[in-house]
């Protein structure tokens, strides 16, 4: 009979049947507007629990999926347990409020693959981008004579689609120019969706037939 081995044995396997999951998921802006547009500039990180499997990328989905607004997605590990899915920022009308992060598909280094997570990255970020538009444009006469010769006697009033920034005032032209006409321009908000022109009207002997703004 032999004696007892307790030597041959000692450390021959191991056992981990532990499922990695995430820590965190955060992004770099959770608030994408139009300032936000431009290559790489929406960043999402996730955090695992362990050290994974390198080699194999996780699947990270957004709900809703924002494809032509999050595009040129690149991902990469930058540690161990470390991935990060780096994207453009596209200048395209979305409004997406409390956009989800799911992941799924990561293995840790032994192998073992992770259950699909779609809580770690909820609600995580949302988009406005929103280009505001003209909603109107109106004219306080849509026919300039000899009668209306004067100071502030001609009114272009501009309706936008949202509130705007009225710190910043927009360009108007007119096409003819009518520099000799139209003078003493002046611009104004006179509400956060409403701008004006005001302007007055000399007699310089033309015609102008059709004038856009």
């Amino acid at each position: 009979t032999m004696d007892v081995d307790i030597s041959s044995g000692v450390i021959k396997f191991s056992v981990d049947m532990v499922k990695p999951t995430i820590s965190s998921v955060s992004v770099n802006d959770d608030l994408l507007v139009e300032t936000d547009c431009g290559p790489d500039n929406f960043v999402v990180t996730v955090d695992f629990s362990e050290t994974m499997d390198t080699g194999m990328d996780p699947t990270i989905v957004f709900d809703p999926v924002l494809t032509g607004t999050l595009t040129s997605r690149t991902g990469a590990w930058t540690d161990s347990d470390t991935y990060t899915l780096t994207c453009d920022v596209a200048e395209v009308n979305a409004i997406a409020l409390n956009v989800d992060i799911d992941i799924s598909g990561a293995n840790d280094a032994a192998g073992n693959t992770m259950a699909a997570d779609t809580t770690s990255g909820e609600d995580k970020f949302s988009v406005e981008i929103d280009k505001p538009t003209i909603s109107s444009l109106n004219v306080t006469d849509n026919l300039l004579t000899e009668a209306d010769v004067g100071g502030d006697d001609f009114v272009v009033t501009i309706g936008f689609s949202k509130p705007m920034n009225i710190g910043l005032e927009p360009t108007i032209t007119f096409d003819p120019e009518l520099t000799g006409t139209l003078m003493n321009r002046n611009g104004t908000w006179t509400a956060t969706t409403t701008y004006t022109v005001t302007c007055d009207v000399l007699d310089n002997n033309i015609t102008a037939p059709d004038a856009d703004i």
